[in-house]
């Protein structure tokens, strides 16, 4: 049952349709229109609560909103029925034959969670005025329930959700999701041609799945039908369908253009099921997008963030949107993914469609967006500057450690074992703090980074934070001098963003020590990350312990305090399979590629960081450069850029989006519009 101050925040944003639904404002072209989620529960005070109830209700209420717009029931194209239990769905055919028994909608109908408790149907339209041509395929069978295989409006094809039957007698055809995909394509095929079209046309696919286990099979063959260059954009999600023998159902949208392109802020370099967005010139189909992160409201910041960087990049802006499908893996989400939406969106949002079904993981948001077309887009919007870099390793230091560093050799000192010198060109440290802060803020301000700054001294902190604007404070400390630098009264008060350094390895302590405790017991209640120093030494120091670098000495840690956010500095260098063994048991424990990216040969660490991204870990990998010698800021970028196996999405995900999403910071205090 979902909390009632979510219902008042849901009516007073006209999100939940009632048998009263104030006149909604939808951003529209002159041809197409959206009426998402419908729903009734009640009239005039009394409620519905049968399937037959509820359908005719639903659908008078679309028959209300179509008319407002000057349209009738003959002007929808696209109906998507979402039925609470799929037990309904004789009971529901019977009703919504009665609204559409000639030239019916293309049509999909699957069971989810509705957000509405009481509600047992839902539905989503697209309607459209002018001319319509119902799309009769030659040797398909035409279909025995009340919609259409395909309906084309100019130059877009609307297709109803396929499953897998017989193009002879319209019969299932059973079999595994692989089979079962390959005759649903195969149907669809029959459409396109029918319609003058091919695979090649496809903008859009919706993909609902009985059972996600078989998401890779169901993969491996859509991607035998889609073109490899420019597949259209997809979302995936687990939903119960209506026939028990179906395992898939594939709903999509094609549309005939001689301007078609692939839309992405990054560059892929190896083949995907979809395309982060296609443009077909007229408007912009994005795939539905996940970012995983600590929770609802962190997942649903960072996947609008994703879909902004892809609308600039295809020279609109989230005012642009038209249509939006929100899929929720727990419907109970619903209100805090709304509210989190209006606060982005701004009282113009677009009513979208909300619908509780298991994602493809275990990320808790998708959403899948369509945006209007470049001139609409385009009106009072500025071409988007490059994103930024967010450095999560920069020393604010006062006193400056005295000695250099060869880049790019793994050396401690700057000479061989016999005495010859190995650097023609060392990186030497900042002559003092002003030195260090004049440099940083600089490089800041020439490659537009933002710094995640740390030292044990907050009065230094204050400093560089009245020297720039670009600097978000974090305090450095140990066991020994927790107290001496006020770590406790600095976060409760929310002075810092976080507790890190933390340089216990420094002091000889094992991070499984209770005497640790006291720092993460702190973090933990305070909700704020902590960084740990965890690598092979930097230099030969006395009472530095190497094997304390081993991020298996957390796992206790991590066991006492599961909600402990943590990364590990220098990525745990030089304990690879260790860190692995961490990160894939331990989803809130990230870590940063500071020092390693700039000291280090850069083949070894480029091996380092592919292995790290072939592991699967490229969202909780992040950038730092650890610059207390400030000129191995740009040769840490450099190194990173210059990393050919990262596409470039997966370059601005270590560059910035991961950390915006550990560290929980808003895009716009970074000037990212």
């Amino acid at each position: 049952m979902l909390h009632k101050s979510i219902y008042k925040f849901i009516l007073g944003h006209c999100i939940i349709a009632t048998f009263i639904v104030p006149k909604i404002l939808l951003a529209q072209d002159s041809q197409i229109f959206y009426f998402p989620e419908i729903v009734v529960i009640q009239e005039e005070g009394r409620a519905l609560a049968t399937i037959e109830e509820q359908t005719e209700a639903v659908l008078d209420q679309l028959g209300r909103e179509l008319s407002d717009q000057g349209l009738e029931y003959s002007d929808v194209v696209v109906s998507n029925v979402f039925l609470k239990d799929t037990r309904d769905f004789q009971a529901m055919n019977a009703i919504y034959r009665t609204y559409f028994n000639v030239d019916a909608p293309t049509r999909a109908t699957v069971q989810v969670d509705l957000f509405d408790p009481d509600a047992l149907i839902q539905v989503s339209a697209v309607a459209s005025k002018g001319p319509k041509t119902i799309i009769v395929p030659k040797g398909l069978k035409s279909p025995e329930l009340p919609y259409s295989w395909g309906i084309s409006v100019g130059n877009t094809l609307f297709i109803s959700g396929a499953t897998s039957r017989s193009p002879e007698t319209y019969q299932p055809v059973p079999g595994d999701v692989g089979i079962q995909t390959r005759r649903v394509l195969g149907n669809v095929g029959l459409i396109l041609q029918e319609a003058g079209m091919d695979f090649s046309d496809v903008v859009s696919c919706k993909v609902f799945l009985d059972d996600t286990r078989d998401f890779q099979a169901m993969n491996e063959a859509y991607m035998e039908f889609m073109p490899v260059d420019d597949p259209p954009a997809r979302a995936t999600v687990r939903a119960g369908l209506v026939n028990k023998i179906f395992s898939s159902e594939i709903q999509c949208v094609a549309e005939k253009s001689n301007d078609r392109r692939v839309i992405s802020p990054t560059t892929s370099t190896r083949r995907r099921p979809f395309s982060p967005a296609i443009d077909s010139g007229n408007k912009l189909y994005v795939a539905g997008i996940v970012v995983g992160a600590e929770n609802a409201v962190a997942e649903t910041r960072a996947v609008m963030a994703r879909i902004d960087s892809i609308l600039n990049a295809g020279s609109r802006n989230l005012e642009s949107i038209e249509n939006m499908w929100v899929y929720l893996t727990d419907i109970r989400d619903a209100g805090d993914v709304l509210e989190t939406l209006n606060e982005i969106l701004g009282p113009n949002i677009p009513r979208p469609t909300i619908i509780g079904s298991p994602l493809m993981g275990r990320a808790k948001v998708e959403i899948q967006v369509v945006a209007g077309n470049i001139v609409k887009a385009l009106e009072g919007f500025d071409q988007p500057k490059s994103n930024p870099i967010l450095d999560v390793h920069v020393h604010a230091h006062r006193d400056i450690p005295n000695r250099s560093y060869c880049p790019n050799s793994g050396r401690i000192g700057l000479k061989t074992e016999s005495g010859q010198p190995v650097c023609p060109t060392p990186l030497s440290p900042a002559q003092n703090g002003i030195d260090l802060m004049e440099r940083t803020i600089a490089y800041l301000e020439e490659y537009n980074m933002y710094a995640i700054a740390m030292t044990q001294d907050y009065s230094q902190l204050q400093l560089w934070a009245e020297n720039s604007h670009r600097i978000f404070p974090s305090i450095q400390t140990g066991v020994t001098d927790f107290e001496k630098n006020e770590v406790r009264q600095l976060v409760e008060s929310g002075k810092v963003l976080a507790i890190g350094e933390l340089m216990t390895q420094y002091e000889g302590v094992s991070p499984d020590s209770e005497e640790i405790n006291k720092i993460w017991e702190l973090a933990v209640t305070q909700d704020v990350p902590v960084g740990i120093h965890m690598s092979a030494p930097g230099a030969q120091l006395p009472q530095y312990v190497s094997r304390f670098g081993n991020p298996l000495l957390l796992e206790p840690v991590l066991s006492k305090y599961p909600k402990l956010r943590i990364y590990l500095m220098h990525a745990g260098w030089p304990f690879l399979e260790e860190t692995v063994s961490i990160l894939r048991q331990y989803p809130n424990v990230y870590v940063d590629i500071s020092f390693i990216n700039w000291q280090m040969p850069k083949n070894l660490f480029h091996d380092y960081l592919r292995d790290l991204v072939d592991y699967g870990f490229e969202e909780r990998v992040m950038f730092g450069s650890d610059q207390t010698w400030p000129d191995a800021i740009p040769i840490a970028i450099e190194n990173v850029e210059s990393a050919e196996f990262l596409s470039a999405e997966q370059k601005d995900n270590i560059f910035l989006y991961n950390a915006l999403r550990f560290f929980r910071i808003d895009q716009d205090r970074l000037g990212i519009q």
